[in-house]
């Protein structure tokens, strides 16, 4: 009888999740420093929509902006929730990465299979309540709607999506390890880097016209601004699958050029012992 061969990678997935909730509490500390950081900006927002001539500024009114900004913070929380980046500088940095290699487990697929376990496990343990929360208080106080079924749907797959471009991503810049020997000061400004780009703080239509064309060109509005407002509900059924379509091309094409750029790191490494 035939093993499944994904069926090795479970056991990382699982471990993944045993890791997000191990590390709870450290997930809970970024929540509040998000929390923060949602109040200035909302305070921000709310001071510039008082003094503008108009209620409506690039397409958002006041209340769309703030929805915005509260889900861009939960829902980046949880598409940037994989850990592999940080995993990958670890392995090189205390010599891990030689026994991981000669292990019959593909490395790549084993860090994947972690952060769709990390994906899992800060689903329940931090987006759940925070968005469930954050979206009450903003229905009552703002009028915000609740999101359909199958938004909340075609929002899971989209967020998935989301993670896997990110975990590739991250392998990429991650073997920069390999000749930096570390990874700390990389890691800040690849986070806030992909978090500006893909709307994080700011959204895409904000940005100069010929900014915006540049970034619909590129992955990184694939990343957060997709999920983030399919999950609000401003694109229809048809759009928010064209755009999910696009974002697993994405995912093909991070994944091939993870699988090439390993390919040529790892024989940088044995050229000079490893």
């Amino acid at each position: 009888m035939k093993q499944n061969p994904f069926k090795k990678y479970f056991a990382f997935i699982k471990g993944g999740i045993l890791q997000a909730f191990s590390y709870k509490f450290s997930i809970f500390g970024w929540i509040i420093g998000d929390f923060i950081q949602i109040l200035i900006l909302c305070f921000l927002w709310i001071a510039v929509y008082k003094y503008s001539p108009t209620t409506e500024i690039n397409g958002f009114t006041m209340p769309l902006m703030l929805t915005y900004l509260i889900s861009a913070r939960i829902v980046s929380q949880l598409v940037f929730s994989g850990d592999s980046f940080w995993q990958i500088g670890e392995d090189i940095r205390y010599g891990y990465i030689a026994n991981n290699l000669i292990r019959p487990i593909n490395y790549r697929k084993r860090l994947m299979a972690m952060d769709i376990g990390s994906f899992c496990g800060v689903m329940i343990i931090a987006f759940l309540p925070v968005y469930i929360i954050s979206i009450t208080v903003l229905h009552f106080v703002i009028g915000v709607s609740f999101p359909t079924w199958y938004n909340i749907i075609l929002f899971l797959i989209s967020s998935l999506a989301s993670l896997l471009i990110i975990s590739s991503f991250n392998f990429i810049i991650g073997q920069l390890a390999f000749y930096t020997g570390a990874l700390f000061g990389i890691g800040i400004i690849k986070n806030e880097f992909m978090m500006f780009l893909s709307g994080g703080y700011l959204p895409i239509a904000f940005f100069p016209e010929q900014f915006q064309t540049v970034l619909n060109i590129l992955p990184f509005t694939s990343i957060l601004q997709t999920p983030n407002f399919i999950i609000m509900g401003s694109y229809t059924v048809p759009d928010a699958l064209i755009k999910i379509i696009i974002q697993f091309g994405w995912v093909v094409v991070f994944n091939l050029l993870a699988a090439l750029t390993f390919k040529g790191t790892i024989k940088h490494v044995t050229s000079v012992g490893g």
